[in-house]
């Protein structure tokens, strides 16, 4: 499905787990795709062209709409996301990195982004991704040096509203 998006020029980020992953942190286990795609109506018909290749390639089962915009790929749940996290007032687009997977060269939100999402979502597993791609000193659930991390109601955020970069 990646190969489609880029041979057809969709634009999109992978994002979440499978970007920890392909940023080159191999134990980070994926249970689905994260894409960021541009869904201004400019780019709808390279999306309904790149979907149907897959569909054409794999045959009508491949992908399985859920909503408009998650769906299965091949038993693989799937999530076009229309923006990011910890991103505010700045386009993953302009940072995009293009990195080599066995589905070819793809667009990879960049490491910096990626770390900011991270910091922003602070659930469980962006803590010990940001354990395993950082220094970020994590102590229960909370950065000891930059102080992000959980509220006593268990809900995962950044204390302060920006703080994404661990001093």
């Amino acid at each position: 499905m990646l190969s489609a998006f880029v041979s057809h020029g969709v634009p999109f980020l992978v994002i979440g787990g499978t970007a920890v992953h392909l940023h080159g942190f191999r134990d980070r286990p994926r249970k689905d795709l994260d894409l960021l795609v541009n869904f201004a109506e400019a780019h709808e018909p390279k999306r309904e062209a790149a979907l149907a290749t897959v569909s054409a390639q794999f045959g009508p089962w491949a992908l399985l709409p859920l909503n408009p915009h998650d769906m299965t790929y091949r038993g693989i749940h799937i999530d076009q996301l229309s923006r990011m996290h910890g991103v505010y007032g700045l386009n993953p687009f302009d940072e995009a990195v293009w990195i080599e997977c066995e589905a070819g060269t793809v667009p990879v939100v960049s490491l910096r982004l990626l770390l900011s999402g991270k910091r922003a979502m602070w659930r469980p597993q962006d803590a010990e991704d940001l354990r395993q791609m950082t220094d970020c000193p994590i102590e229960d659930g909370r950065c000891v040096r930059c102080g992000a991390g959980r509220y006593p109601n268990d809900a995962w955020r950044p204390l302060e509203r920006g703080m994404f970069q661990c001093e």
